[in-house]
């Protein structure tokens, strides 16, 4: 039945609202029901270019890319200069997100940074990256990448004012005057990683202030000894009055504890978030005596150690996410059930600690660590206002049984307190021995009534 024009599909706010929550394929076939829905989802084809399952884009013709070369926002898996030539087209000038790597040949270079001129004013995200150049090595900075800090100037008759709020450098190399001139050409930005690339500080006298920033992601000695040559420079924690999240990989250089705990006091008094990946014994140090007040706390697995979890619970009055950093991007959804390193677990009864002890926890985040039951059932968690829980359990090793188990949670909490009572009784007339150890998992998480998320090892179940 053909559409009248007053139906509500045909309304541009409607059909538009429609297009972001349709697949590829749905917009295509979208696209040939009218000229309104040509109009209202042909953006959703054009929205991302991936040139490893998009291979024949840089075939396009040039009248096609002018026509709709507008709608593309993200691009992602460039790896030929013709793929760099295809996206230097005038009419792609509004990306929004963009992964890009400044190979050594010249002319790849030439083409990324006027794709980055061309598109930096409309950018929210950009990962910029130079390929195969060794970081933070000062002795050989002569051979680094310089940032391309010029390529930042948006090309004339756009906005001055960029809008880049998540900035990723790697494998570069700039002076804290180009760092400045950096962080003021993107006022908006909110998140920085410079892990992978080197800030030194010849001429620091009073470092750019940049207060929207709010989190970091560096090394230890990339923030607190940019560089080795310059020890009294001012940290990079200078530059980020309003700071609240940090993340530190490995040292480089070694940093005195005492150094940092005094650029801490003196900058960052806002720091509410902390990770780290040093090792143990000095992640201990950091975490007990140059922070204050802690709301998030992320280490290593094999790093949460007894002495570790002592200095995090120097923070359990205001300690609301507990977490450690996963093997890899995605280790949470595998398909199968992630095998554990026995040589990481720590003893079940340091890390009830956690739980026990901090009251306003609402994250425990620990996907590589496995607790035992009879640990967890000795004593209550004080933390009643838990919401989600990444945590493996002693018996549930398999996908049938964590399934299970999260099936049984829900019906439990729908069930409310009728099936919970049932849950009560039965395990008053057994014992503690892991042949049920689904029902004595669903009895314990059944008390935390505002948790929201589980992951038990196969599929985070939304409750």
């Amino acid at each position: 039945m053909p559409f009248s024009r007053d139906h509500p599909l045909l309304i541009p706010e409607i059909a538009g609202q429609l297009s972001r929550f349709v697949s590829l394929n749905d917009a295509l076939a979208c696209i040939r029901v009218c000229k309104e829905w040509n109009v209202a989802f042909i953006s959703v084809i054009w929205h991302t270019v991936d040139f490893e399952t998009q291979k024949r884009f840089n075939q396009l013709s040039s009248t096609v890319i002018q026509k709709y070369g507008h709608h593309i926002h993200t691009v992602r898996n460039i790896n030929t200069t013709s793929q760099l030539e295809a996206l230097h087209h005038p009419g792609i000038c509004k990306m929004r997100n963009l992964t890009l790597s400044i190979q050594g040949n010249s002319r790849f270079e030439a083409y990324s940074l006027d794709i980055l001129r061309q598109n930096v004013a409309s950018l929210l995200y950009l990962d910029l990256s130079s390929e195969d150049i060794s970081t933070e090595d000062h002795s050989q900075r002569g051979s680094t990448c310089i940032f391309p800090v010029d390529a930042f100037y948006p090309c004339v008759g756009t906005s001055t004012r960029l809008k880049l709020s998540h900035l990723i450098l790697q494998n570069f190399a700039l002076t804290r005057d180009m760092f400045s001139s950096l962080l003021r050409l993107c006022p908006a930005l909110e998140t920085l990683n410079i892990q992978e690339t080197s800030i030194y500080s010849a001429n620091c006298i009073t470092p750019f202030q940049h207060t929207g920033l709010i989190r970091l992601d560096a090394t230890l000695s990339q923030v607190f000894l940019p560089d080795p040559e310059a020890p009294n420079a001012p940290s990079l924690l200078a530059h980020f009055p309003q700071l609240r999240a940090l993340r530190m990989a490995r040292a480089v250089c070694p940093v005195p504890i005492e150094k940092i705990k005094n650029e801490i006091a003196r900058y960052g008094p806002r720091l509410r978030s902390v990770g780290t990946s040093t090792p143990a014994t000095f992640t201990a140090i950091l975490l007990a005596q140059t922070f204050q007040s802690l709301s998030e706390i992320i280490v290593r697995d094999d790093g949460l150690s007894a002495e570790v979890i002592n200095a995090i619970l120097a923070h359990q009055e205001t300690l609301n996410n507990v977490s450690t950093y996963v093997p890899f991007r995605g280790y949470c959804n595998q398909s199968e059930v992630p095998e554990l390193e026995k040589d990481t677990q720590l003893q079940g009864w340091a890390i009830q600690l956690l739980p026990r002890l901090c009251s306003q926890l609402t994250t425990i985040n620990f996907p590589t660590l496995e607790m035992d039951m009879d640990d967890v059932e000795k004593a209550s968690w004080s933390c009643t206002k838990l919401k989600v829980l990444y945590i493996r359990i002693k018996g549930l090793d398999t996908k049938t049984k964590i399934d299970r188990t999260l099936d049984m949670l829900v019906s439990a909490r729908s069930m409310k307190k009728e099936l919970a009572g049932d849950f009560s009784s039965r395990k008053n007339t057994r014992s503690t021995s892991t042949s049920l150890i689904e029902d004595r998992v669903v009895q314990h998480l059944l008390r935390f009534r505002r948790l929201q998320k589980v992951w038990l090892g196969h599929k985070l179940k939304v409750l």
